[in-house]
């Protein structure tokens, strides 16, 4: 999915590499990467536990000596537009079960719009068992064990996603009602109910968060890396309260594109049948385009 949506850019790779990358990967690979990335101007270092600032700071001078400032390079163009078409891409495989995902680029998480954005996410996939994807293809149709949406927004634009698993022979109507549920909280918003628990949800787990030092070190990493302010905790309720349905409608119809997708699909395409995609809402040539998988996104 990401090779498709992203291509070459950084988020079009997985971090962990693939068979073809690794295999061309030296040594003096890494020691060029270690160099021109670990630099104290591209770090944030983080503690949390029974120690002090100043014993913090103490042990940072001694073994960080000598750790010297260097240019690094920029970060990537960010100009990954969505695809003008509805994007399918398949794999055949001789499973029980079609592993699907649907998305398209996202946001930054500096754009204005992510919190508004996040509490529509909650409410469409994010919410667990709660969500409307949850409650329509789990509890109501039985089609899959877990369905979700997900919005992976990083210091560029990341990607709007939704996934699940589910039988071969469910697979083309699990797939029609996503994008049912997708244009539906398009075109008819949210309800006030939805808003008020979602909102309730994320203001109340924000604490449980942050119940560990490893929760504690992430928030104030993230909080550093993304520019948050430190008066973040304090300011995250009022700022989720203050979200209405109209932001909801307002980022759903700016940000979501369920006729300009990619959906990839891994199973026994005989018996999946998929997609139930229709393009001619959005295309020219009112077709789907069809694509192979990248080579270097196979396993």
């Amino acid at each position: 999915f990401v090779a498709t949506l992203f291509g070459d850019h950084p988020y079009g790779r997985p971090v962990e590499g693939t068979e073809e990358s690794l295999d061309r990967i030296t040594q003096q690979d890494l020691i060029e990467f270690h160099k021109r990335y670990y630099v104290p101007n591209n770090s944030i270092v983080v503690a949390a536990g029974d120690i002090t600032l100043e014993e913090f700071q103490g042990t940072l001078d001694r073994h960080l000596q000598g750790w010297h400032r260097k240019e690094i390079p920029a970060l990537p163009s960010s100009a990954v537009a969505p695809p003008s078409c509805p994007q399918l891409v398949t794999i055949d495989r001789a499973i029980t079960q079609s592993h699907i995902m649907w998305g398209h680029v996202g946001i930054a998480r500096s754009n204005p719009d992510y919190y508004a954005l996040s509490v529509m996410d909650q409410i469409l996939g994010g919410r667990g068992m709660t969500s409307r994807l949850m409650r329509t293809v789990r509890d109501e149709r039985s089609w899959a064990y877990h369905v979700y949406s997900s919005l992976r927004a990083g210091l560029l634009p990341g990607s709007f996603v939704v996934g699940l698993q589910t039988k071969n022979e469910t697979a083309a109507p699990a797939v029609t009602e996503v994008m049912h549920q997708v244009r539906a909280i398009v075109e008819a918003g949210v309800t006030e109910q939805e808003l008020e628990e979602t909102k309730d949800y994320l203001i109340g787990g924000f604490p449980l968060g942050i119940d560990t030092n490893y929760g504690v070190v992430s928030l104030l990493a993230a909080i550093e890396l993304y520019g948050l302010g430190m008066d973040y905790p304090d300011r995250y309720p009022a700022i989720i309260r203050a979200v209405t349905r109209e932001d909801i409608q307002r980022v759903a119809l700016k940000y979501l594109h369920p006729n300009r997708g990619i959906l990839v699909v891994v199973g026994d395409l005989a018996k999946a049948q998929v997609p139930s995609y229709n393009a001619k809402e959005s295309c020219t040539d009112g077709e789907v385009a069809e694509s192979s998988p990248p080579t270097s996104a196979l396993p």
